[in-house]
């Protein structure tokens, strides 16, 4: 019964609340060239965004082929179930379970044209840490990174280990989009955590600019 519910009740219900959530928010999008560029060459890119702000990002996304890597944690089958329904594929894996067989899977996604998504702070923190798994990527597949934030001028935030994000239903919001960032294929372990405080600052940076923009 448990099982049922997981996989067939939650997903149903929780996307349609979500579709429905999503409609009462005025949400604005920021730099959506940064991420079109890709989309119409129709090359594959790597969409990174905090954990803690993950709720509307599958209304940001604008490709056609989004594979999001989750984790195998109970809270992972949950989203597994509404990402799905979402329309997106789910590579399950995470740095500490699963990891080498989820970087496998990602790295044939990419070669066969799929956007791959990742949260590089999830699944357990440190929050706003990028992890090695998101560069380490990147190098293997040469596929771009761009991040992504969401912000809103009204929101709940849980007290949990991200800060989770919760907009207030029809608050002023926003999606940005960043710069994309590269990491060069012949990059050592140096090179990649070098990258990696790259990408978390690119993200803060994004993820202030959202904040700032639903207070103007």
């Amino acid at each position: 019964m448990e099982q049922f519910f997981i996989r067939r009740v939650f997903p149903l219900l929780g996307t349609a609340l979500l579709r429905i959530y999503a409609k009462t928010l005025r949400i604005h999008t920021l730099y959506p060239e940064r991420i079109d560029q890709f989309h119409k060459k129709r090359m594959p890119v790597i969409i990174a965004f905090w954990h803690g702000r993950q709720l509307m990002m599958p209304f940001a996304y604008r490709g056609k082929s989004g594979y999001v890597l989750v984790s195998q944690h109970r809270d992972g089958e949950y989203i597994h179930g509404i990402l799905q329904r979402l329309g997106f594929g789910t590579v399950r894996g995470s740095t500490t379970r699963g990891g080498m067989r989820a970087v496998g899977e990602l790295l044939s996604l990419a070669q066969a044209g799929s956007d791959l998504v990742f949260t590089p702070d999830g699944p357990r923190g440190p929050r706003c840490v990028a992890q090695s798994g998101i560069a380490y990527v990147a190098q293997k597949t040469g596929l771009p990174i761009v991040a992504l934030a969401f912000g809103a001028a009204k929101k709940y935030v849980f007290q949990s280990w991200d800060r989770f994000q919760l907009p207030l239903p029809w608050t002023r919001s926003v999606f940005v989009w960043g710069e994309p960032l590269w990491v060069h294929r012949e990059s050592g372990k140096i090179e990649r955590e070098e990258k990696c405080k790259e990408i978390e600052d690119e993200l803060n940076r994004v993820c202030d600019e959202a904040d700032q923009y639903c207070l103007s």
